[in-house]
């Protein structure tokens, strides 16, 4: 009987390794979705300050 019930925690542990495995590669994918997110803002704010020290020394503003 104690063999039965070593196998059947065995298999327990391992369908929840299995699980959590499952779940760290979902939230690794949406990290890197956010990333991606991430580095679209940073290059649109990039753009807008070159093209508000433009505007700025074009109008003769600091």
């Amino acid at each position: 009987m104690a063999i039965v019930t070593a196998i059947f925690i065995a298999g327990q542990v391992t369908g929840r390794i299995k699980d959590q495995e499952k779940t760290l590669a979902h939230h690794d994918n949406r990290l890197d979705g956010h990333d991606l997110k991430l580095d679209a803002h940073t290059q649109s704010i990039t753009r807008m300050e070159a093209w508000t020290e433009g505007y700025n020394a074009g109008s003769g503003r600091k």
